[in-house]
């Protein structure tokens, strides 16, 4: 570049010195006509190359330019890629922020739990569930019964609390009788899940219902219910259930049903109020046959010893008999069917040996003295099975058959009313 310079300027001066007089010019005319295509001869030589090489740096510079126009374009597009990328990354994140949002915003929530326990002055509650988006379900409850309270606990597991709602049933026995109910709330979906909905059996009676501790981690929540009856005035429990909400849902973890004789002595009680309900009334159940089901005894009388004698056969109740007597005692051998009854009567005494079996009773033995109180010995005698015997022998068969009993039953070992209710499985 910097030689092809130097010969334009030397060009230059010589067209410059070349400017003379016209004289001159034309002195100088042909000789300097041959001395200037020399100098151009001189001056293309040496310019050609320059040119030639500037020519040469042009195009690569021109080519550089296009290349690098190729260059930038190429990271324009990977620049512009990249940008579109973040930008759709940054779309889609927003989108999703966005969606969330809406997602929250259209999420239906439970807002407010209400409730109405009268409905034309019977018991019969009512619940509301108020919702975000106004809605206002109703569920009408079963039982007689009053609402106490609003819990909200997970019961199913899953991270979301559900609908937990106390209620005190309405009766005259039991003063704390409560109920609960669940429910799980989904949108504006309302869906019971106590434990009916998994046991129908315990749909069919009001269960008297508690939460309990210290079972396995597998259930969510243990509830402890009861069933109750009522007989004489009086609540008895009929079954008492333990359930558990595990992974398929509710399931019994321990089932208690009263035994159907218990029911049986309860029905005759309630139906013999009258004369077997009375204060200071006395109580005995005694297994005396072989079975499992226990005999009921009960006093009649304050004033002497009397005992009516009950068995349960078949589902009902037998009255077998009764031993009234002064200075009476009864007793008996436990599972074997022996009973052995001592009573006096005016200045006679006498001992009966008795077998029980399948609901009869049966006399085996009978024994009497007759000591009269005049002191006449000649009206004295003891007698056993109609042989009279001495009275030393008396006195011995006499102790020796009571200490063949395991039992006694007598006013000082009775049980009180309430004490037998409790036996029978009231509470």
């Amino acid at each position: 570049m910097t030689k092809a310079l130097i010969c334009e300027a030397a060009a230059l001066f010589w067209l410059f010195c070349m400017k003379d007089t016209e004289k001159d010019r034309c002195f100088m005319k042909r000789k300097s006509l041959k001395i200037r295509q020399g100098v151009l001869a001189f001056i293309l030589f040496f310019s050609l190359p320059v040119l030639s090489a500037c020519k040469s740096n042009a195009e690569e510079m021109v080519f550089r330019g296009e290349n690098h126009e190729n260059i930038k374009s190429a990271g324009m597009e990977e620049a512009e890629g990249r940008i579109g990328t973040e930008e759709v990354k940054e779309k889609s994140g927003a989108e999703e922020i966005q969606q969330n949002m809406e997602n929250s915003t259209n999420q239906v929530l439970l807002t407010e739990v209400t409730w109405e326990d009268m409905n034309d002055g019977v018991y019969e509650p009512f619940l509301h569930f108020s919702f975000s988006n106004g809605n206002i379900v109703d569920k009408e409850l079963p039982y007689l019964s009053i609402v106490k309270g609003i819990e909200y606990k997970d019961i199913t597991g899953d991270g979301e609390e559900e609908v937990v709602v106390y209620r005190e049933f309405v009766n005259t026995a039991h003063d704390d009788y409560i109920l609960m109910d669940f429910f799980k709330i989904e949108d504006d979906t309302i869906t019971e899940i106590s434990p009916s909905a998994d046991i129908p059996e315990l749909a069919e009676v009001a269960y008297d219902t508690e939460i309990v501790n210290g079972f396995s981690d597998e259930y969510t929540i243990v509830l402890k219910m009861e069933s109750c009856g009522k007989t004489v005035g009086v609540l008895y429990t009929d079954t008492i259930m333990t359930v558990g909400y595990g992974r398929e849902g509710w399931e019994v973890i321990q089932q208690q049903k009263i035994p159907d004789w218990k029911l049986v002595y309860l029905d005759y009680l309630a139906g013999n109020a009258d004369v077997v309900i009375e204060d200071g009334r006395l109580f005995w159940l005694a297994y005396v046959d072989g079975d499992e089901i226990p005999e009921l005894f009960f006093n009649t009388d304050d004033t002497q010893f009397a005992v009516s004698f009950l068995t349960c056969e078949n589902g009902e109740v037998k009255e077998v008999g009764d031993f009234t007597g002064q200075k009476a005692a009864l007793w008996y051998r436990e599972k074997e069917g022996n009973l052995l009854y001592f009573n006096t009567v005016a200045e006679n005494s006498a001992l009966t040996a008795y077998y029980f079996q399948n609901g009869e009773l049966e006399e085996i033995t009978r024994a009497y003295a007759n000591m009269p109180s005049a002191g006449d010995e000649t009206l004295e005698g003891w007698y056993w099975e109609e042989e009279e015997v001495s009275r030393e022998e008396y006195e011995e068969r006499s102790d020796a058959e009571t200490a063949r009993m395991t039992h006694k039953i007598e006013y000082e070992n009775g049980i009180s009313f309430d004490e037998l209710w409790s036996i029978l499985g009231c509470p």
